[in-house]
């Protein structure tokens, strides 16, 4: 990957693909395959955290946020879209278009509102309320070949964990929407994945606030702005060597040991005023030898399970975590999003979680079933002690690599050749020490948007059918290097 779009303001170019893939992975084997079957450009307007979802009659969809405007005064509107795709008799090769964009209207939706959650194979969507997730508010649009507007939510079911959260929290942590929404096996609930946004002095002591730590003189040592940082990353992307002693220079001596970098520590520390604090810069870090520069904000992922029934309460919640790749701090924005949730083999064992990274990449998870069961704690757990969520690195084991697509392989349903296990992420640490190789497999990705999941053609399964997705194409060569 090139530098991230954050760093040049996302005043690049807008470069949207649309792709249709087949994934499907051999029994025992520990290689999830992916074959390109057709693709096409969507021209040069931005298609913002696109997710791909079913409505209850089997017909693709693609939910997006359509900007409008550029910033002070840019909003967005969102929409719901037909996912065409012709395949010959043999499905070899497909061609994918996108159809006109139906309105989802909401009378008290604010300019930014976006990350709503799609339910699969329904025409319910969850409305995201940013930082406390809940309570979960639900519309019903009927339709989604005319969606029909609301003024207000079909249901909601609220839970003291979502005020207590807002409370201890304020801005350093918030809890929103990501990927659709996926029936469970038996039918009693679903599960989504969402996303976590947090002040990233929570992990990486370069971006602790001074008000935590006065002694530290953070504007003056950790962090580097305007032209001084702008600078400091040409004079990195010029000369190797050179350029990354810059930054490491521009950092400082090793001022941060001592400092708690945790969420918990922040919300201890803080006020209510100050726990309204976000970063506004990127910032530069360190770890071992290697130097980053970070986006302003730390995004993770969490699964969550609410009850199929009204009025559709959130019962579990996991920690936040993030795909352990191995790779250096230079390649560590802090952007990872999810977009793609799917069911993986023939006895629904594993799940599919498909992801945007530094807004440039798409990329592909699995895990197993049992895994993200162990994960999801019960909200009530979290009511007696919600200091305690934090974020935490997944180590990942495994392939994703190019294949041609094999229909009689059977579906795999065990484990991805590696355990999945979570490691705590924090006390100026970045992420590091995975085992994984892959290849880039597809999803949605736009400039200034990140990846979109991989969403099974025909069947709940994402074995071997046909997926549809929107990438950037690019390919990842060999062992977390690009």
């Amino acid at each position: 990957m090139d530098r991230s779009p954050f760093l040049d303001g996302w005043r690049g170019e807008s470069v949207n693909i649309m792709a249709v893939v087949r994934l499907h992975k051999r029994r025992s084997a520990p290689t999830l395959q992916a074959k390109l079957l057709g693709h096409t450009h969507l021209g040069h307007v931005n298609h913002e955290d696109a997710r791909l979802f079913k409505d209850p009659r089997g017909r693709v969809y693609v939910y997006l946020a359509l900007p409008m405007g550029a910033p002070p005064k840019r909003a967005v509107i969102n929409t719901a879209s037909r996912v065409l795709v012709h395949c010959d008799a043999q499905v070899t090769t497909c061609d994918v278009t996108l159809g006109f964009p139906r309105f989802l209207f909401y009378s008290d939706s604010m300019a930014m509102d976006k990350n709503w959650v799609p339910w699969n194979g329904t025409t319910l969507m969850s409305y995201s309320h940013y930082g406390t997730l809940g309570p979960h508010s639900v519309f019903d649009w009927k339709s989604y070949d005319e969606p029909e507007p609301h003024t207000g939510f079909d249901a909601v079911a609220d839970h003291p964990i979502f005020q207590l959260l807002e409370e201890r929290y304020g801005k350093l942590l918030h809890l929103s929407g990501g990927t659709p929404a996926i029936l469970e096996p038996g039918g009693r609930s679903f599960l989504a994945v969402g996303h976590v946004r947090a002040h990233p002095g929570c992990f990486h002591p370069e971006a602790t606030p001074a008000w935590l730590h006065p002694s530290v003189g953070l504007g003056q040592t950790a962090r580097t702005h305007g032209s001084e940082l702008a600078e400091a990353i040409a004079a990195a992307q010029g000369e190797e060597s050179g350029g990354l002693a810059a930054l490491a220079g521009l950092i400082g001596p090793t001022w941060s040991q001592g400092v708690k970098t945790t969420c918990a520590a922040l919300v201890r520390a803080g006020n209510t005023s100050q726990k309204q604090s976000q970063l506004r810069e990127a910032f530069l870090f360190r770890h071992l030898e290697d130097v980053g520069v970070h986006y302003p904000l730390e995004y993770a992922f969490f699964f969550y399970r609410f009850s199929a029934t009204p009025p559709y309460n959130i019962t579990h919640l996991s920690h936040g975590f993030i795909p352990d790749t191995g790779q250096p701090a230079s390649h560590h924005t802090g952007i990872v999003f999810p977009i793609g949730l799917e069911r993986l083999g023939s006895d629904d064992s594993e799940y599919l979680i498909t992801y945007g990274e530094s807004d440039q990449a798409s990329r592909v998870l699995t895990m197993s079933a049992a895994d993200v069961d162990a994960m999801l704690q019960p909200l009530d757990d979290w009511m007696r002690e919600p200091e305690s969520y934090t974020v935490c690195a997944l180590q990942c084991a495994g392939d994703v690599a190019e294949g041609h697509g094999d229909d009689g392989a059977e579906a795999d349903h065990a484990d991805t050749s590696g355990t999945v296990g979570l490691r705590a992420m924090g006390r100026g640490t970045t992420l590091g020490g995975a085992r994984r190789r892959r290849k880039r497999a597809a999803g949605v990705q736009g400039q200034g948007g990140a990846g979109a999941g991989a969403q099974a053609e025909a069947g709940a399964g994402a074995g071997a059918g046909g997926a549809v997705g929107i990438a950037r194409a690019r390919r990842l060569l060999g062992r977390g290097q690009h």
